[in-house]
């Protein structure tokens, strides 16, 4: 199977990210020294700015602060409900204990 450009396109961002394996680095290596096209193309992808990495704590907090509001929402709800399903009862009991008031 013959390397294309775009998988060396890829392990280049690997490397530049610092996630590159020393045998993906070799391999980059060997071949901006064996392929003109490809180390051009290598030193054109230094000059771009890297792509901003958002750290995971970020995300785990937000994710939580998602989670504890859909908590709480779900909370809000079912009280809703129940407080509903009590009240309808008791509407019915009370409606029942009229009935019964009546019939003596």
């Amino acid at each position: 199977m013959k390397l294309t450009h775009d998988v060396l396109i890829d392990l280049l961002s690997l490397e530049r990210a610092g996630e590159a394996s020393d045998d993906s680095k070799a391999l980059l290596q060997h071949y901006r020294e064996h392929d003109e096209g490809f180390a051009q193309l290598a030193r054109e992808s230094e000059s771009l700015p890297a792509k901003p990495v958002i750290p995971a704590p970020q995300l785990k907090e937000k994710e939580m602060e998602t989670f504890e509001q859909a908590q709480k929402t779900l909370y809000v709800k079912a009280f809703v409900i129940v407080a509903t399903v009590f009240g309808v009862i008791a509407a019915g009991l009370a409606g029942l204990g009229a009935l019964f008031l009546m019939l003596d």
